[in-house]
């Protein structure tokens, strides 16, 4: 991998900046739509239930995509 290009302009990191502005919108609404759906799914078993908080949306949504995007927050940016 290449290192960033210090040069780079607002305009070149659109879509950098674009997701990482959104992402906190879509996280909020992709876990707070799954708590939803499941407290009112009759259907699912406790486990099912269980898998779905854990292993979809806090563990995936909220932990390895969460952690990867405090991290890139966390770089210095350019003034």
């Amino acid at each position: 991998m290449k290192n960033i290009d210090l040069d780079a302009t607002k305009d070149d990191l659109y879509w950098y900046r674009l997701i990482t502005m959104i992402w906190a919108h879509v996280q909020f609404i992709t876990v707070f739509a799954l708590i939803a759906y499941v407290t009112g799914a009759a259907h699912l078993a406790a486990w099912e239930k269980v898998s779905l908080f854990f292993g979809v949306g806090v563990g995936v949504i909220t932990g390895t995509i969460g952690i990867n995007y405090s991290h890139e927050l966390m770089h210095p940016q350019k003034t």
